[in-house]
């Protein structure tokens, strides 16, 4: 994952993503999601200055929501209109 700064710079902020396939960012603009979708997971990740990515977690693992008796795919994420990654 990249980060363009005002200035045309580009930065490489994260990396070793399995497919990843949607961001969003928080309504305070301090985290960031992103789906794994072939890891079948949303990660999040605090934004700091000049949109440095840090403490990297897996916030929701969709298999286990499944009992890992099935997989589901994300294909994308959102907030709401209070916040919540959805």
């Amino acid at each position: 994952m990249f980060y363009i700064a005002s200035d045309g710079a580009i930065t490489l902020t994260a990396s070793d993503l399995n497919a990843a396939n949607g961001l969003a960012v928080s309504l305070d603009g301090k985290t960031l999601y992103v789906i794994e979708t072939e890891e079948n997971r949303l990660l999040r990740f605090k934004i700091g200055p000049a949109g440095r990515l840090s403490d990297r977690r897996v916030f929701l693992n969709m298999d286990e929501l499944t009992h890992h008796v099935g997989h589901i795919f994300p294909d994308g994420v959102k907030i709401d209109s209070v916040g919540e990654s959805m």
